[in-house]
């Protein structure tokens, strides 16, 4: 999955940065669940997603479910009637592959701040901007924490779960993210902020970025341009910075 966030990042503008001020009360325009049982600790969730919240939450062996929701801030009848008619949630796609879980929102936002599906139906821009009407996708995983986490994010609020278990490769840009304890962390961060727990092995490349975390057993990674603390670290296996405060 490397390398595709390059891509979407090309696709899109620094005006869908997120939402700022007084949180507004979401409502519900679309849901729809998915189910998988009698799964190896071994599977792993692959997510790929631009333009909502991810949440993932510890459950069970054994299963993964996921609850996929199409949100928004406004009232406006003709907005949620139009909505409803581009019906982005079908956009949304989850499925199990082998052994893994692959959850991909395929909704697509263009300079002229419109969403296209691939349906070609033509409705509203999910980007933030004022001037545009506020919907999102957001989706919540509920996975065993020892199952691994493969994940591509685009302006997204992302809340991990408190135990980590299994291996996390994350490939953020623009997005906000809180997580509790790691195991093995792989991150790449672009114009992100993360404010993480306890990490035992962390691989960051990180710029323009600010990068919050308690102990890390080791680390290593390339640090520019940011705001990177870490309240104590116990081995620095290879890391570089330039222009960066904290490290």
């Amino acid at each position: 999955m490397k390398g595709k966030l390059l891509l979407l990042l090309a696709a899109l503008t620094l005006t869908g940065t997120l939402a700022m001020g007084k949180t507004k009360e979401r409502f519900v325009l679309q849901s729809k669940n998915y189910e998988f049982q009698d799964l190896k600790s071994s599977c792993a969730v692959e997510i790929e997603h631009s333009f909502g919240t991810i949440k993932f939450i510890d459950c069970e062996p054994g299963q993964v479910r996921v609850e996929v929701k199409v949100t928004t801030t406004e009232t406006d009848e003709t907005f949620i009637k139009d909505m409803r008619f581009m019906n982005p949630i079908e956009e949304v796609e989850v499925n199990k592959s082998g052994n893994k879980i692959i959850i991909e929102n395929k909704n697509q936002r263009n300079e002229n701040g419109f969403n296209r599906s691939r349906k070609g139906k033509r409705g509203y821009s999910g980007s933030r901007r004022k001037s545009e009407k506020d919907w999102s996708v957001d989706i919540t995983v509920y996975m065993p924490a020892e199952m691994s986490i493969n994940l591509e994010a685009a302006f997204c609020d992302i809340t991990m779960s408190e135990n980590n278990q299994g291996e996390r490769d994350l490939e953020v840009a623009f997005c906000d993210m809180t997580g509790g304890d790691f195991n093995l962390l792989y991150m790449e961060s672009a114009f992100s902020n993360a404010v993480l727990g306890n990490i035992k092995e962390a691989d960051i490349d990180a710029s323009f970025s600010d990068i919050k975390a308690e102990t890390i057993g080791s680390i290593s990674g390339d640090f520019a341009f940011g705001s990177f603390h870490f309240n104590n670290i116990k081995e620095k296996k290879s890391v570089s910075s330039v222009f960066t405060k904290g490290i």
